[in-house]
């Protein structure tokens, strides 16, 4: 079973966003503006999946901390994670701008800051982004990456430390299998590219075992 989560959802102000939720003026990024938009996409692709959207500002309280698991958010994950019967998948959107990310459409985020350098090294080696298999990514994560560059999604892989990936800490620590997956903002432009790889997410997650 598919469970989404979006902690940084929610806006600090009301303000101008375009159909795809991208605000009209420059705004400091305190929300991830194509997460809830991405996250919504994916929910009404996979059948009998959870949503579960953030409804505090990162300013306020980051809900991707260890710091916000007494808030109702996290809670709620908590909960839904030990209502299955099976172990689910957690996939925990965001989104940023390429500037952080290059040029590929997705980033997968990962906690173990050791697997990054693998991934540079090949691109470094090949002259082209790629991916070779490192002890410290996931059997699943590694399936994640080649599934979507073999069906035409760009998408490389990202080190954070790991306080800001608590969300997926705690997932795992629950027996859930857990990626974060970070949209670009500035290359995903389209509603319809953005139904293009939110289709492709739903069909790796279909084959998800």
């Amino acid at each position: 079973m598919l469970i989404i989560t979006v902690p940084h959802a929610a806006v600090k102000e009301p303000m101008e966003r375009d159909e795809l939720g991208q605000p009209t003026d420059e705004q400091i990024h305190h929300t991830d503006w194509l997460a809830e938009p991405a996250a919504n996409m994916l929910h009404a692709k996979v059948r009998n999946s959870v949503l579960l959207i953030g409804d505090v500002n990162r300013v306020d309280i980051d809900l991707n901390r260890r710091e916000s698991r007494k808030t109702a958010f996290r809670k709620n994950l908590e909960r839904v994670i030990k209502q299955q019967t099976t172990p689910p998948l957690v996939l925990d959107i965001h989104s940023a701008n390429g500037n952080f990310f290059g040029t590929a459409e997705l980033t997968l985020i990962q906690p173990h800051a050791e697997a990054w350098p693998d991934y540079i090294i090949k691109g470094v080696a090949t002259g082209k982004a790629g991916w070779r298999r490192s002890k410290y990514v996931e059997n699943y994560a590694d399936n994640f990456i080649d599934f979507m560059n073999k069906n035409g999604v760009r998408t490389n892989i990202y080190h954070t430390w790991p306080p800001t990936a608590d969300l997926i800490f705690q997932s795992r620590s629950m027996g859930a299998a857990s990626l974060l997956i970070e949209f670009n903002e500035e290359i995903i432009r389209t509603e319809q590219r953005l139904s293009e790889v939110t289709d492709t997410i739903a069909s790796w997650v279909n084959t998800f075992e």
